[in-house]
């Protein structure tokens, strides 16, 4: 929903964010859910998190309870580059003052 305007079928944003089968519980409809995360919890990742990715670690993060979407730019060529998604949101999310 942006301005009041729903984008997305509300429908399809539900079913997608659950899990895709009993044994794979971090995985939706193209989305990975917050389970795929190390350590969320411990990092204060909210339990509605979820996230696509793309080529050298692009991301797009949603967080519908923070009503925040990050997107971030990866260019990340090479094949021994480390990024840690648990520890970008830990950092950003650790940056906002709850109002």
């Amino acid at each position: 929903k942006w301005d009041g305007e729903q984008i997305v079928p509300q429908e399809w944003i539900n079913q997608s964010n659950q899990a895709a089968n009993a044994e794979v519980n971090w995985y939706g409809f193209q989305w990975w859910l917050v389970g795929v995360f190390d350590n969320y919890q411990r990092n204060g990742i909210p339990q509605d998190t979820f996230h696509a990715q793309g080529l050298y670690h692009q991301k797009i993060f949603v967080i519908p309870s923070r009503d925040l979407v990050i997107v971030r730019v990866g260019t990340d060529t090479s094949p021994n580059s480390h990024w840690d998604d648990s520890e970008f949101l830990r950092l950003i999310l650790g940056s906002i003052e709850d109002e």
